[in-house]
């Protein structure tokens, strides 16, 4: 390498350091925010050293995901009551 470009990778990197060290900063906030709303999902990517990818999932899905997931634990729930109360 050249000490032209030894200079010029100092010089991008260190004007792209303070963008990286404010990502990783607030990484976690911004996941604890995306967390604490029911219809966003926190997408990490891999290949990508940001905060990752928010997906906006509609209100009407995530309802009848709830309402499924409270359905599915009552099924579960009279299985297991008809199993443990036919055991002799």
């Amino acid at each position: 390498m050249t000490g032209q470009l030894v200079d010029s990778f100092l010089d991008c990197f260190s004007r792209h350091v303070h963008i990286l060290d404010a990502t990783v900063a607030v990484k976690q906030d911004f996941a604890d925010i995306v967390e604490s709303q029911d219809n966003l999902r926190l997408i990490q990517l891999p290949s990508w050293a940001g905060l990752g990818a928010v997906q906006y999932v509609y209100t009407f899905f995530v309802i009848a995901f709830h309402q499924l997931e409270i359905a599915t634990a009552f099924i579960a729930f009279q299985i297991l009551r008809t199993v443990t109360s036919t055991r002799p």
